[in-house]
């Protein structure tokens, strides 16, 4: 009964902010794959995980990214100490980590004076580094062993997680419905091979894993964390911030997500000779080593909870499972500033008066003053391209706060300095005026 309970509320709190009368339709364009995944964190247990993997499992999925997940979505506790990994095997993670840092040394020069009244956080970092190693080495075996990289292929192509029985030739029936989309029934019929061809090794190397490792955690260790790790936040926010400050800014218990990001590691060309090489049987692709992962970064991220540890009331249980949905948020949103490869595009729409805006806001992590650049798409013998038009920037005020429960006010809620002051009477992103004819053209943001 209280696991029922506890998956209808996080449902009741998954109403979509999206839902407007008016709403002008997007552009289509190809889309990265996304491969989602969560485990808990080693104190996180109970109810407390109960709600968080609901509202993971809930959630709906990012809706920038094509759904590519295979069926286990979810480690346990058990599943993770389960996988066993040498030391050698960590330092390897480990060196694999600190070779893809962002921003090293940028937030904590902001952090020193924090940083000289605790002598103990160096030890923190490192102990917080070798953690996140430990968890990197865990998903890397469990990744080889259980031939992800090869189903994640596989999956493009028609298989399923397992080879069939019998020879099987490879379809492209996932490929034109996610390659295909922005071409028109005529210019699919003057060359399908072609366009399906360059679809295919355009598309499929963009398919990517975002595995998220969720806490319960007071403000006070988060606290230290970004002291001890500030550069692991690649700058603005809270990490610019002096501990006193950060001390008066957070209160309560916050969700937080060390989140770890892969690729398949796949040419375009190497693609297209897989693809030839097994067209008449695909069951060949799930022992094909050449088909790898390659890890791409990491983030960690928080949003506010609860004020005290609990969840005996509806109110806990609501305030949990909104705070996992931001932190998931703000991490996907965080990789993509990172990341070029992970970044996805937004459409930009325009009023009568030219006021210019787009379906995009505080849920992925914009703020006043951020700079975009304007696209037309190109296409040339099947291949997507984009031109650079102009640019634009965010007006002052103009974010749309469009954050999981913006403007719900709930009781026993965590202190969190960022939602003050939150205009939540927009319902998009204003980008000024322009007497151009912009409607419909797709915009990606600047670093």
């Amino acid at each position: 009964m209280k696991k029922l309970m506890i998956t209808a509320l996080v449902c009741a709190a998954f109403v979509s902010v999206y839902a407007q009368d008016a709403k002008k339709e997007d552009t289509k364009y190809r889309r990265s794959s996304l491969y989602m995944m969560m485990l808990p964190d080693d104190d996180l247990e109970g109810d407390q995980l109960e709600v968080v993997e609901n509202a993971f499992t809930t959630k709906a999925f990012p809706d920038k990214y094509n759904n590519h997940n295979l069926k286990k979505t979810v480690f346990s506790a058990q599943n993770v100490k389960a996988i066993d990994v040498t030391q050698d095997q960590i330092h390897a993670a480990e060196e694999l980590l600190n070779s893809k840092k962002k921003g090293i040394g940028k937030i904590a020069g902001k952090l020193g004076g924090f940083m000289k009244k605790h002598e103990e956080k160096p030890d923190t970092a490192q102990k917080e580094n070798t953690k996140n190693a430990g968890y990197i080495a865990k998903l890397n075996k469990y990744f080889d062993e259980n031939h992800v990289a090869q189903k994640l292929f596989a999956k493009w192509l028609g298989g399923g997680e397992t080879a069939d029985k019998g020879k099987k030739p490879i379809s492209y029936q996932l490929v034109e419905a996610r390659g295909l989309q922005t071409l028109s029934q005529e210019e699919i019929a003057t060359n399908r091979d072609l366009y399906l061809g360059e679809a295919m090794s355009d598309i499929i190397p963009r398919t990517f894993i975002m595995v998220n490792r969720y806490a319960y955690t007071p403000a006070e260790e988060i606290i230290a964390m970004t002291a001890a790790v500030a550069d692991q936040f690649g700058g603005g926010g809270y990490a610019s911030l002096g501990g006193a400050l950060l001390s008066k800014v957070l209160k309560g218990y916050f969700v937080i997500t060390n989140t770890y990001l892969y690729q398949l590691d796949l040419t375009n060309e190497q693609v297209t000779n897989l693809v030839e090489k097994y067209k008449e049987d695909i069951s060949g692709i799930y022992n094909d080593e050449s088909i790898k992962l390659k890890y791409v970064g990491k983030t960690m991220k928080y949003a506010p909870a609860t004020m005290k540890l609990s969840t005996k009331s509806d109110a806990d249980t609501k305030l949990i499972a909104r705070a996992t949905v931001r932190a998931t948020d703000a991490a996907i949103a965080d990789l993509q500033k990172k990341y070029e490869e992970f970044k996805t595009l937004a459409t930009l729409h325009q009023e009568d008066d030219g006021t210019l805006f787009s379906y995009i806001g505080k849920k992925e992590g914009i703020d006043s003053g951020d700079k975009f650049e304007v696209l037309e798409r190109v296409m040339k013998d099947g291949k997507e391209t984009f031109k650079v038009v102009t640019t634009i920037k965010v007006d002052k005020k103009g974010v749309w706060d469009n954050r999981e429960g913006a403007g719900e006010i709930i009781q026993g809620a965590a202190q969190d300095k960022e939602d003050d002051d939150i205009n939540t009477s927009l319902t998009y992103t204003t980008f000024g005026k322009s007497k151009k004819m912009l409607e419909g053209s797709l915009i990606r943001q600047v670093k």
